[in-house]
């Protein structure tokens, strides 16, 4: 019998999204992920297939089981960026995209050209966040992290999510070069415009 073990945040993210701004949207991907498919040699390290962007609680909800069943038949990762982006920036972006098309005439994967936007728009400040990647489930390590977050800036307001390896400790903004006086560890990184782990059944 194979074990499988399912990591599955989505009540948890739902509940954080912030969809006040009519601008505003979240990035979700779906990964193949060459670490996923040991036995095939041929599989990319990393390649996205299908790309979703929410901008609504509905629309997430809406299409939950069409992200879970995509994952299990594909053995696919769901990824969702948590730093709320903005229409109009990737939009901008968007043409930046399309005038190298122009200059290069080259209209070869214009979808691909979206998404390369969307993954590039740094969403807004208002509702930025770092993604504290632990990629460790020793205990002890989440703590210090936690304990070291909270010693830089007491006002600071975190989450905990699993991970397959570990934890994504998603986080109001603080002080990093403080942080990174307390905390020296290889199993530690900071990311500002990352997207965390939503859906994925490992087999």
């Amino acid at each position: 019998m194979t074990n499988m073990k399912e990591i599955d945040n989505f009540n948890q993210i739902k509940e954080i999204l912030d969809f006040s701004s009519d601008d505003g949207y979240y990035f979700l991907e779906l990964i193949k992920r060459r670490k996923d498919f040991p036995a095939d040699a041929d599989v990319k390290d990393h390649e996205v297939l299908y790309t979703y962007f929410i901008s609504s609680k509905e629309k997430l909800e809406k299409i939950e089981t069409e992200v879970k069943t995509l994952c299990d038949l594909l053995n696919l990762r769901a990824y969702i960026n948590l730093n709320r982006k903005s229409k109009k920036k990737t939009t901008m972006l968007l043409m930046k995209e399309c005038l190298s098309m122009i200059e290069n005439d080259d209209y070869h994967k214009l979808k691909s050209r979206v998404d390369s936007a969307a993954g590039q728009c740094n969403g807004d400040k208002a509702t930025r966040t770092f993604l504290i990647d632990v990629d460790t489930k020793n205990p002890t390590t989440l703590e210090i992290v936690i304990s070291s977050i909270e010693n830089v800036d007491p006002n600071v307001k975190h989450f905990i999510l699993p991970t397959v390896n570990g934890y994504h400790i998603i986080s109001t903004p603080f002080n990093v070069q403080e942080f990174n006086k307390l905390v020296k560890d290889e199993n530690v990184t900071i990311k500002h415009n990352s997207p965390t782990l939503l859906y994925y059944k490992e087999k």
